[in-house]
């Protein structure tokens, strides 16, 4: 054989090579996720109150990893829910706490992606940036200023839970107090 020749062995010997390369790639991307799941599980359990819950971080991490399958196969950010389901059960909260925890959470991922599109605005020369920095900054005040409404009017409080017990007829009749105390 010539030194210049390959034959099929050393094809399908640099092919394994190249799998064993791809492998290793895929497993510390792999890691590198997990590790940012870890991270993100550890930050959600710093917006629930001491006290009030257990502190397994397993069990978040466990939640997130659900909501993320099925947001993958689920349409419309569902999985948020299911996650809150998860984390509900696993922590032994109530659903709503936990769902405001990951209200709260989104929020603070539009507030920070609102600021690194402003940014990215200012320092770019591309036109439709300000338009998109300014539909960020309106939405994420949008959320502000319904937030801000409701926790001053419990008059509308009370409208959001009674819109909410048409789906729900277990708040529905929680909430019958609330409904004569507002009128």
């Amino acid at each position: 054989r010539a030194s210049g020749t390959r034959t099929d062995a050393d094809v399908a010997l640099g092919e394994l090579a190249m799998t064993a390369e791809r492998i290793a790639w895929i497993l510390a991307a792999a890691l590198m996720l997990l590790g940012a799941h870890a991270v993100r599980a550890f930050r959600w359990s710093l917006l629930f109150p001491r006290g009030r819950a257990e502190t397994d971080q397993r069990g978040l991490l466990l939640s997130l990893g659900i909501g993320y399958a099925v947001n993958s196969i689920i349409p419309f950010r569902l999985g948020e829910i299911v996650r809150g389901l998860c984390a509900a059960r696993l922590r032994k909260v109530r659903f709503a706490e936990v769902m405001a925890t990951i209200v709260a959470e989104r929020l603070s991922d539009l507030f920070l992606v609102t600021v690194f599109v402003l940014s990215l605005s200012y320092s770019s020369g591309d036109k439709a940036l300000p338009l998109i920095a300014a539909a960020y900054a309106t939405v994420f005040g949008g959320f502000a200023l319904v937030a801000i409404a409701l926790r001053r009017s419990p008059t509308l409080r009370g409208l959001l839970w009674s819109a909410a017990g048409i789906l729900n007829p277990r708040i529905r009749l929680h909430f019958l107090p609330l409904g004569r105390h507002l009128g």
